[in-house]
C-alpha cells in the first residue's frame, strides 16, 4: 500500500484511498435509489456531509486500534522481554494514529 514519503503525502494518500472506497461504495450501493443511503444524506445534510461523518467516524475506529495494538505491544514485549525494541509487529499502532489523524 502506498503511504507516502512524508506526512502530508500520507495523509493525501489515505485521504485518496478513503474518497475512492467511499465513493464506490454508494456507487455500489446505487445511492441515488437506495432510500435508506438517501435518508441517511437527507439527515446529514448531502453526500459531503455523509462523507464528513463517516470520515470522522473512521478516524474515531482508527484511534481505538491504535490504542489497542499499542496495549498489544507493550504486553507482548513484556512477555517477550523486548521492552523498547521495536519489531515489525509493532508498526500496526503506527499506521493506525496515521490513518487517525489523516482522516480527521
Amino acid at each position: 500500500m502506498k503511504i507516502g514519503k512524508d506526512e502530508e503525502s500520507q495523509k493525501n494518500n489515505i485521504n485518496q484511498i478513503f474518497n475512492f472506497l467511499y465513493d464506490s461504495i454508494l456507487t455500489n450501493m446505487h445511492y441515488q435509489n437506495d432510500p435508506v443511503i438517501i435518508e441517511a444524506m437527507q439527515k446529514r445534510g448531502g453526500y459531503e456531509a455523509l462523507r464528513q461523518e463517516i470520515k470522522t467516524i473512521c478516524s474515531g475506529s482508527f484511534r481505538d486500534e491504535q490504542e489497542a495494538y499499542k496495549a498489544g505491544q507493550l504486553m507482548r514485549q513484556g512477555i517477550n522481554g523486548t521492552t523498547d525494541k521495536t519489531t515489525n509487529n509493532d508498526m500496526v499502532h503506527i499506521i493506525m494514529g496515521m490513518c487517525a489523524d489523516a482522516l480527521k
